[in-house]
């Protein structure tokens, strides 16, 4: 729930406080999210470390991976996996933005509701990270 400023980040927070729903809380310092790390500065590596990260997951498709890839401290043992999430297989080619737009005014987005992204999540290959999200 708190914003962590890391330089060249966007949006990164520990998740720590959320209430899942089996009535607890997710552990504060146990789970983090960001946009990317792509821009993530070498003067930030030190508090990332501090951070205790062990797995980065990046939901990015390969292209958006090859487009900014993650800059990670080296030597820090992470663990990287790619897990991506292409909630629309069609937006993964170089659409124009006016066909993107296009796309979202016609309400393809709509179906793609919680539900959704529940089961986007249970096929991420990062294990029990439901029970992670749900304790």
């Amino acid at each position: 729930m708190g914003r962590i400023e890391l330089g060249g980040t966007c949006n990164f927070r520990d998740l720590g406080g959320y209430e899942v729903a089996q009535g607890g809380r997710v552990r504060r310092g146990t789970l983090f999210r960001s946009d990317n790390l792509s821009g993530l500065e070498t003067g930030a590596f030190h508090a990332f470390r501090a951070l205790g990260i062990r797995t980065v997951v990046d939901l990015r498709t390969a292209h958006e991976r090859g487009n900014r890839p993650n800059r990670l401290p080296r030597g820090s043992g992470l663990r990287l996996e790619h897990a991506p999430i292409s909630i629309v297989p069609e937006l993964e080619r170089r659409w124009s933005v006016i066909d993107r737009i296009r796309f979202v005014l016609g309400g393809h987005l709509a179906r793609f509701d919680a539900k959704f992204l529940l089961e986007a999540y249970r096929g991420l290959p990062v294990p029990d990270v439901l029970t992670v999200l749900e304790t």
